[in-house]
């Protein structure tokens, strides 16, 4: 792990707890691996800087240290399993305060369980989403509404 990671993280109840900028790469590539490369996109850019152009915020996320079920996830997970993750303004947000991005085709907080951390989730989401706008497109056009 690099020197710069930040992991101050701490334990509670059986959690383990991380914290590393968006603006370094490792932490870039795992984000892009939670959310999809459109919500981390859709996330502000440092403007100055040696990481200027580079996403703002931090990627927290919590994993398992033991064994056992974790109402966080809803569900049972093995030791060292990923909990959940949330992307956050600064070091140290909790999940509530999680930053707003385009994640699964609408605007929502980027921060979610295991189960909803997948590819196979986003694209589910994102169909479903393009269904939606469509429905409405149609509705618009056989009924003459504007927006």
């Amino acid at each position: 792990m690099p020197a710069n990671h930040y992991n101050r993280g701490h334990v509670q109840k059986n959690l383990d707890s991380k914290t590393w900028k968006l603006s370094e790469q490792g932490a870039y590539d795992y984000a892009v691996r939670l959310f999809g490369a459109a919500a981390i996109e859709s996330l502000p850019k440092l403007e100055r800087g040696a990481n200027k152009g580079k996403p703002k915020g931090f990627l927290h996320w919590r994993k398992a240290t033991a064994a056992g079920y974790y109402r966080e996830c809803q569900g049972p997970c093995k030791s060292g399993g990923l909990i959940d993750a949330w992307i956050g303004e600064h070091f140290g947000t909790l999940r509530d305060g999680a930053m707003r991005g385009m994640w699964c085709g609408r605007i929502q907080a980027l921060a979610g369980s295991r189960a909803v951390l997948t590819a196979e989730y986003r694209e589910r989401e994102e169909a479903q989403a393009r269904e939606t706008a469509e429905g409405y497109e149609r509705l618009k056009a056989k009924y003459g509404w504007e927006d």
